[in-house]
C-alpha cells in the first residue's frame, strides 16, 4: 500500500511526516499526529527537499518477509494440521476422521495466524519505507494550502 508523506528534513537522513489527508500538507496547526516522524530511503535518487509531498512504499525485502509470514506460514500450518489430525485425535481419545481433520486444520490455521499477528506486532518487519514518487512541493504550490 502506498502512502503520502511530507518531507520534513533532508540533512543526515530523509525524515518524513505522514499525511493523514491531502489537506494535511498545508496544515499549520499542531494536532497530536504531526509529531510523528520517521526515516525513509530514496533508492531512485529523486530530487527531494523539505516541503515535498512524496509517495512511500514498503521495501521489497519487507514485502517478501510479510508475504512469507502472512501467507505461507498459516497455509503450511493448516496442511500440517491435516496430516497430524489422526495422531492428535488418538492422543485426545477422539474419533478419527474428517471431523477431526477439519477441526485440526481450522485450529492450526487460526493459531498460526494469531502467532503471525503477535510476532509482527512485537518485532517490526525489516526494511525502511522507500520514496517512489514526488507528488508536489507545498512551498512552490501554495494552492494546496
Amino acid at each position: 500500500m502506498n502512502k503520502k508523506a511530507l518531507i520534513v528534513s533532508t540533512e543526515n537522513q530523509i525524515l518524513v511526516q505522514p499525511l493523514l489527508k491531502d489537506s494535511c500538507a498545508g496544515c499549520t496547526s499542531s494536532c497530536e499526529k504531526t509529531d510523528i516522524r520517521f526515516a525513509v530511503t530514496n533508492p531512485m535518487d529523486l530530487p527531494v527537499k523539505a516541503g515535498s509531498v512524496v509517495t512511500l512504499a514498503a521495501s521489497p525485502i519487507s514485502q517478501a518477509v510479510q508475504g512469507i509470514l502472512g501467507l505461507f506460514f498459516p497455509i503450511f500450518s493448516a496442511i500440517a494440521g491435516y496430516f497430524l489430525a489422526d495422531k492428535i485425535a488418538l492422543k485426545l481419545n477422539l474419533a478419527q476422521g474428517d471431523k477431526a481433520k477439519s477441526l485440526c486444520v481450522l485450529i492450526f490455521l487460526l493459531a498460526s495466524s494469531l502467532l503471525v499477528f503477535i510476532v509482527t506486532r512485537l518485532f517490526p518487519l525489516p526494511g525502511t519505507p522507500q520514496i517512489i514518487n514526488i507528488e508536489e512541493d507545498i512551498y512552490q504550490n501554495p494552492a494546496s494550502c
